[in-house]
């Protein structure tokens, strides 16, 4: 029988819990950027983002907005854009970005949440819609912060075996 940290393999969760769901905007090209950990969720989106922007603003798919879903396998996450072509269109993004239309921007950020009893905890949890620049910057700022702990760990381990050799 094997022991409890025999036969044991090191699992990288980085991926596993990646992202549950997250909503970025471009103000520059006027898009929405959903970004999922699967498939489900990201056509889940794609209808309530329709619905959303149909029902909301009066939009038409196609000729206001278009689609667009991109996969990005090798770290499991998809993508759905959304892109404002039409002059109402744009107006309709001004608005779910400048928070003049809150119940649509839940909606769109919480789309991805399956609507049943285990999916009600996630709802709390959905981040607000934020600027792709935002993003970017916190994306960065967490890898420094990241590095930065790795560096002191380095740093900290040198000591010690430095520390503990005799002085000559």
């Amino acid at each position: 029988m094997l022991g409890e940290g025999q036969g044991a393999q090191l699992v990288e969760l980085t991926r596993e819990m990646a992202f549950p769901g997250e909503v970025v905007f471009d103000p520059e090209a006027v898009t929405l950027i959903g970004t999922y950990g699967d498939e489900l969720s990201v056509h889940r989106a794609k209808k309530t983002w329709s619905e959303t922007l149909q029902r909301s603003f009066l939009l038409d798919r196609g000729y206001d907005y278009e689609f667009q879903i991109n996969s990005d396998l090798s770290y499991g996450s998809f993508k759905l854009t959304c892109q404002f072509k039409s002059a109402c269109a744009r107006y309709a993004f001004w608005r779910l970005t400048n928070e003049q239309a809150p119940e649509a921007q839940y909606i769109i950020e919480t789309a991805h949440i399956p609507n049943s009893d285990t999916g009600q905890s996630e709802l709390s949890g959905a981040g607000d819609l934020r600027s792709v620049l935002e993003h970017e910057f916190s994306k960065i700022e967490s890898s420094y912060r990241r590095q930065r702990s790795v560096l002191n760990s380095i740093v900290k381990a040198v000591k010690r075996i430095v520390g503990n050799r005799p002085a000559k």
